[in-house]
């Protein structure tokens, strides 16, 4: 990604004038954890294994932020023989555990992640998760981290019927904390999960883990940063 000496970060709140955020909503995969590079991985290796190329460029551009299931059927839209339910649970699992095992070795939270959710709880900020992750790696993520306990509700793919840019996730993770989407900042690293964002009316900073600050200020996100560490606490929320 490069240096981000000269990284521009977008101003906050200039969608809302001087109004700040009364809650947040995550993302997981890009954004409490940078692990792109390993579900990206994973990916390439498991359509080699049944014959099916894919690119890093596909992946980021056209799998990223997507439910499994969804990039599953995708994946094999191109057989002449319809998928079944059956083989898409199947590969679906088997594509998470190959996943999981890559990543496992180098979970880790990212950079100014613990800081910035300490601050939200002391300032009674609530929190939600809404992500396409299925919930083996929600658990193997927040568990593993020792973070579940930040976040008032988690929304995983079992909780939506419409995927990312949908923003189905998220007006519900706002509904299950009270707070109207409006009032919510979204934090996102995926281009579909910033539309989604956008499409439930909320603020979204862009976690640049994923995409190029290039390819971020195409979509037009509230703000753009490298990690949490980035971050004027003051800027998005009453203190």
């Amino acid at each position: 990604m490069g240096s981000w000496r000269h990284c521009h970060i977008l101003p906050p709140n200039y969608r809302r004038g001087m109004e700040k955020y009364r809650a947040v909503l995550f993302d997981m995969d890009g954004v409490i954890v940078d692990n792109h590079r390993f579900h990206e991985e994973a990916w390439i290796d498991f359509c080699k294994q049944y014959g099916i190329h894919l690119t890093a460029e596909d992946y980021k551009l056209r799998i990223n932020g997507r439910t499994v299931t969804e990039v599953v059927q995708f994946v094999f839209s191109g057989r002449a023989q319809a998928i079944t339910p059956a083989e898409v649970k199947q590969y679906s699992e088997e594509k998470e555990a190959a996943y999981r095992a890559l990543y496992g070795p180098h979970l880790a939270r990212t950079h100014g992640l613990l800081p910035f959710l300490d601050r939200l709880k002391a300032a009674n900020i609530p929190m939600a998760v809404g992500t396409s992750a299925p919930t083996a790696n929600v658990e193997f993520t927040l568990d593993g981290l020792g973070i579940r306990h930040y976040f008032q509700s988690i929304i995983d793919e079992n909780g939506v019927t419409k995927g990312k840019p949908e923003p189905e996730i998220y007006l519900k993770s706002a509904a299950a904390l009270g707070i109207p989407a409006e009032d919510c900042l979204v934090i996102e690293d995926a281009l579909s999960g910033i539309k989604a964002g956008q499409n439930a009316g909320s603020g979204v900073l862009a976690m640049a883990t994923t995409h190029t600050e290039e390819e971020l200020r195409a979509v037009h996100p509230t703000g753009i940063a490298p990690d949490f560490t980035q971050l004027v606490f003051e800027d998005w929320f009453d203190a």
